[in-house]
């Protein structure tokens, strides 16, 4: 992989599951890309193909497939990490499940406060979706003052190598990017649950809902 100029040497480092991740769930390594995101603009790629468009589909075929959910064992992004802006209780979460017309299930994450501090604390509950996508925007905003962790940091700076090569096979400018902002894009929208909580651990800030908007302490 690094004769191929897909991972830098001089990093001296192992390719982390977050990238393994990037390569499998990004239609650039099989030589397509969409530029900018979103607009419905695909573009062939010059590079060769890291993987194979078989191994791209088939993996995100396998990402369709829900797995099945035991109980005591479930796992949330931001468990423990969040507390009530209004009475500065902890803010718990829980699962629901809506059974759809075809039969399907549909799954629902929610976060709430605790009122363990004030019964009737009057903060409502935010969906762990709207909560990724609030979190991302006070990240893009706050960008040039946050303070991070050095594994943040590091693993920022991993995987902006790749978005730099990304971009620059095809002549893309990266001027306006930044390294946590781009990782943090990548983790909330495709990363792990683990991950999407090791990101906001390693931003050195107590994170408060308050009104269903996200500000720091």
């Amino acid at each position: 992989m690094a004769r191929r100029g897909w991972i830098y040497e001089s990093l001296g480092e192992k390719i982390t599951l977050s990238q393994v991740f990037l390569i499998l769930n990004n239609p650039f390594y099989y030589g397509e890309f969409e530029y900018p995101e979103q607009s419905g603009k695909w573009f062939k790629g010059a590079h060769q193909p890291l993987i194979s468009k078989e191994l791209f589909l088939q993996v995100q075929s396998s990402r369709l497939i829900p797995s099945k959910v035991k109980y005591g064992s479930k796992t949330f992004a931001f468990k423990g990490i969040f507390k009530c802006g209004s009475c500065g209780s902890e803010i718990t979460v829980e699962e629901k499940f809506k059974l759809l017309k075809d039969g399907s299930l549909r799954r629902h994450v929610y976060y709430h406060c605790t009122r363990q501090v004030k019964y009737d604390c009057p903060e409502k509950y935010v969906n762990e979706s709207d909560l990724s996508a609030k979190l991302l925007n006070y990240i893009q905003t706050n960008v040039a003052s946050i303070k991070i962790s050095e594994e943040l940091q590091r693993r920022a700076a991993r995987h902006f190598e790749i978005v730099i090569h990304h971009f620059a096979t095809h002549q893309i400018s990266t001027d306006r990017l930044h390294p946590l902002v781009e990782y943090a894009g990548f983790v909330l929208n495709k990363g792990s649950y683990t991950e999407q909580g090791e990101l906001v651990q390693g931003i050195q800030s107590t994170f408060v809902i308050r009104g269903r908007e996200i500000t720091t302490t």
